[in-house]
């Protein structure tokens, strides 16, 4: 019997490029379609709960692991609400940066039990987060690869938190570029309805 060849594995350079493309389409279709409506409810929501609900909104998101969440849609409520660029930016890449630690606790607290330390172990991922801890949660902060898994595993295994801090900074980068794209799809599509 003849050995299947392997699926090929999904490159994450190529999927984000994908993502990011999709981000700004979605973005702008939105603000051309349903410009009015959305920014009514995305006010509503700035009002009611401000910059204090983004916060909590994406620690939420990005320490969630399952299933994995994503704060993108927070970014672009915020954006069409009235919040600046600024803003968004400074309050989303803290929380962001601060969700890294939530799930490094919620990592160290639950995962260091011995049938989750013995299936990380079996997995390989616990050997690759002790040689590449820092590596792979900063792809992970910046691809599609979800991040609050990550913050778990690293947190699980024990990774020294000087590095992974450091790592964690990469969200400050994906924020301000999903951000970026926010703002450039939801304005280009003003203009073109207007």
């Amino acid at each position: 019997m003849e050995a299947k060849p392997a699926p090929p594995k999904k490159n994450p350079w190529v999927r984000l490029g994908v993502g990011l493309v999709v981000l700004i389409l979605v973005a702008g279709l939105l603000g051309y379609l349903f410009r009015v409506p959305l920014t009514q409810v995305s006010a509503y929501c700035v009002d009611r709960f401000g910059l204090v609900g983004l916060f909590v909104g994406v620690v939420f998101t990005d320490s969630w692991i399952l299933p994995p969440l994503t704060h993108e849609p927070l970014l672009f409520f915020g954006h069409a609400g009235g919040l600046s660029y600024a803003q968004i930016f400074l309050v989303a890449g803290a929380a962001s940066h601060f969700s890294g630690l939530v799930g490094y606790s919620a990592g160290a607290l639950l995962g260091r039990r011995p049938a989750v330390l013995q299936r990380l172990e079996k997995s390989g991922v616990a050997p690759l987060m002790a040689r590449r801890g820092a590596v792979a949660v900063a792809l992970a902060a910046i691809t599609p690869i979800p991040f609050a898994a990550s913050t778990w595993t690293a947190g699980a295994v024990g990774m020294r938190l000087g590095p992974f801090v450091l790592a964690c900074a990469v969200r400050w980068l994906k924020v301000a570029v999903y951000l970026t794209l926010i703002v450039a799809g939801w304005s280009g599509a003003g203009l073109v309805a207007a």
